[in-house]
């Protein structure tokens, strides 16, 4: 079996190409757009790693790596990655990973906007809105009839159908984390007064107005910490100034990229994390902290929300800290913890998602019987 990848250099690369070579042996071929200027950041080009300019991706004809495919994943369905499938022939099997940034433009109708009225006031002071939106646009209505399995939030499968009537795929989770690789590295557990808010220097993590209600109900012996280490560095730049004016010497910005055992490391003193997003976004974070003891808070309107909790995790309304704060930072008891640990165990372990992705085997072969 073929298996061609088409994704963007992004962090999650190496464990996707290690998990898919584990499940499929010598079968995977990354394909990742070059970008003008930029060296490759988190795969290194090889004779099963191909960095392709964009004009490939348009005249995907052009790219021998796409020829003969019996199964391409597209990680993530950006213009270039559209504009490869529209090439591809029958025969292959079309699998899309939603990442979350390349189908939510087709959702914003149905789950409200991405941010609050603070973040986005900010957004349009530096001129960074309409950037940000652009980020948002989805091309995954272009090839929509061409795909034949698609993976996204499980809660969000029936608004993504909704949005693509011409989507006939099947659902098939593909999870980007596993409990051995990503959760378990690192300091074992997260333990602590401190708190770990958002994931990125992205607006979508609505600082601002967490600050103003942490402002009054942080707790005078817990720390703030903030990973900014990656987004947008001007909007880094400001949460990273009014957070200490609020909070001072207990206001830590991580603001440098690390490997993710010190990175588990740095914030193990956390006993809370809070998610500020909107929409789904920081599922590594949250699962992590999950697995690791921590208490969780997010949006209710999040649809991360019901997914954790569909799971059998335990996570807590944002709303909680400014209604009932004292209530809010009690640590979660051991068997909350427990089954914490036992919900992300059975949807992120590795056995589990190995098991997933050679499934796709069987796809082909329906696929191909139904060709």
């Amino acid at each position: 079996m073929k298996i061609v990848h088409l994704a963007k250099d992004e962090k999650f690369l190496p464990l996707a190409r290690s998990l898919f070579e584990e499940a499929f042996p010598g079968a995977n071929t990354f394909v990742v757009r070059q970008r003008s200027g930029r060296a490759p950041t988190f795969l290194k080009p090889g004779p099963k790693v191909r960095y392709r300019r964009g004009i490939f991706f348009r005249l995907p004809w052009l790219m021998p790596e796409l020829w003969g495919a019996d199964v391409a994943v597209i990680h993530s369905m950006t213009k270039h990655h559209a504009c490869a499938v529209r090439g591809l022939p029958k025969r292959t099997l079309v699998v899309w990973i939603g990442y979350g940034y390349d189908y939510y433009g087709l959702l914003s109708n149905r789950i409200g906007g991405y941010w609050f009225d603070r973040t986005e006031a900010l957004m349009k002071k530096m001129g960074i809105l309409e950037r940000h939106l652009d980020t948002m646009r989805s091309h995954v209505a272009l090839v929509a009839h061409r795909i034949n399995v698609f993976s996204v939030n499980p809660s969000e499968t029936d608004m993504v159908r909704a949005a693509l009537p011409q989507l006939n795929a099947t659902y098939h989770a593909l999870p980007s984390f596993t409990v051995e690789d990503i959760f378990a590295q690192g300091d074992a557990r997260m333990s602590g007064l401190d708190v770990l808010l958002g994931q990125s220097s992205s607006p979508h993590n609505n600082h601002l107005e967490m600050f103003e209600v942490l402002r009054d109900t942080l707790p005078a012996a817990a720390r703030l910490i903030v990973p900014l280490s990656y987004g947008d560095s001007r909007y880094a730049d400001h949460v990273e100034q009014v957070g200490r004016t609020l909070f001072g010497d207990r206001f830590i910005a991580m603001r440098n990229w690390m490997p993710i055992a010190e990175y588990q490391q740095k914030i193990s003193s956390c006993g809370f994390v809070v998610m500020n997003h909107r929409r789904q976004k920081a599922v590594g974070n949250i699962s992590s902290g999950l697995y690791r003891g921590a208490k969780v808070f997010l949006q209710r309107t999040n649809p991360l929300f019901g997914f954790f909790t569909e799971l059998g995790a335990v996570v807590y309304p944002i709303d909680l800290l400014g209604t009932d704060p004292a209530a809010a930072w009690q640590p979660l008891s051991a068997e909350l913890q427990q089954a914490n640990r036992q919900a992300i165990e059975h949807r992120f372990g590795r056995t589990q998602v190995l098991a997933r992705i050679r499934a796709l085997e069987g796809f082909l072969t329906q696929h191909r019987q139904a060709a």
